[in-house]
């Protein structure tokens, strides 16, 4: 994830906001320049009025497996748990092939996810022919959240709170997804914001 700066809110704590101060908390081996960056990510969704209508943000592309399970909104809940066998790379993020994931919250536990008024994305870099990319996603009540930037058999999959399956065919990447319910009737979905 990659933003271009042209003004932070400052905070507290030597100029940082203070969700970044409990992030870098929540993190080891963070470097100067890396909490520069990750500053201007939540100062820039904070001006953009987007922060706070977020239940989580997580970034895999991080310097560290750990660091890319924190959920950024609230450190120390809601952290991603790495199941099975996902493969990390540093400033990359994570590669599933269904042989592993990451298990996240129960969906009917967030504030503002909700049944009918819901958004989620994923950014999927690369994906070779044949592999699957890792899965996202949740579950509550039967429904689930789920998005497979490419299965196997060359679709992007993707469900949004329904027990329906939709996909695009081919699957289209590297971009970033992005799923949005506004309705029990409407499910949208985008590619790099098309």
């Amino acid at each position: 994830m990659s933003f271009v700066t042209r003004h932070v809110i400052m905070g507290s704590g030597g100029g940082y906001n203070p969700e970044s101060l409990l992030i870098f908390d929540a993190m080891t081996g963070l470097t100067a320049s890396r909490k520069t960056t990750i500053d201007n990510c939540v100062g820039e969704l904070k001006s953009a009025g987007i922060w706070e209508t977020l239940d989580l943000l997580y970034v895999f592309a991080a310097h560290n497996e750990a660091a890319s399970l924190i959920n950024w909104i609230n450190p120390g809940t809601n952290d991603l748990v790495k199941n099975l066998s996902p493969v990390f790379a540093a400033d990359v993020g994570w590669r599933g092939n269904f042989a592993g994931y990451l298990a996240g919250p129960t969906l009917s536990s967030l504030t503002n996810y909700t049944q009918n008024d819901a958004h989620f994305s994923m950014g999927v870099p690369v994906c070779p022919a044949g592999l699957t990319t890792l899965v996202l996603g949740g579950s509550a009540s039967g429904a689930q959240a789920l998005l497979v930037g490419r299965h196997s058999v060359n679709q992007t999959i993707f469900q949004c709170n329904s027990a329906a399956t939709n996909n695009w065919s081919p699957a289209q990447y590297p971009g970033m997804y992005s799923i949005e319910r506004t309705s029990s009737t409407s499910v949208d979905s985008y590619l790099n914001g098309r």
